[in-house]
């Protein structure tokens, strides 16, 4: 494998296809399996409707699904690999094509 510096577009150098960002989802196991998510649903399910209703409409209070035992917090780390230094004050995001596999970094001074 190869490793470029992108261009200011940040895409594989080879096949173009677009670096993907980070993602974080959350998940609860109480959910039926294939499920469409909805508020409803997740109300009907959840151990702690009371707290979660308030925690949705106030935005103020604390998430209870971050200490519940059902909940999960999946991330994908899209094309991201490492972070690796170039310079005394530059970084690089070093990004993996999933298309052809090219290993490419995109510097700090010309990402997003």
């Amino acid at each position: 494998m190869t490793t470029h510096i992108s261009s200011t577009t940040y895409q594989c150098p080879v096949c173009s296809a677009p670096a993907q960002d980070q993602t974080l989802t959350d998940s609860c196991h109480l959910l039926p399996a294939g499920s469409t998510t909805s508020t409803e649903l997740i109300l009907k399910t959840c151990v702690q409707p009371v707290a979660l209703r308030e925690f949705l409409e106030e935005s103020s209070a604390e998430d209870p699904c971050q200490h519940c035992l059902h909940h999960e917090l999946i991330e994908d780390a899209g094309t991201f690999i490492a972070m690796k230094q170039l310079g005394e004050r530059e970084w690089g995001e070093i990004h993996q094509c999933p298309n052809c596999n090219t290993r490419y970094i995109v510097s700090s001074a010309i990402a997003k």
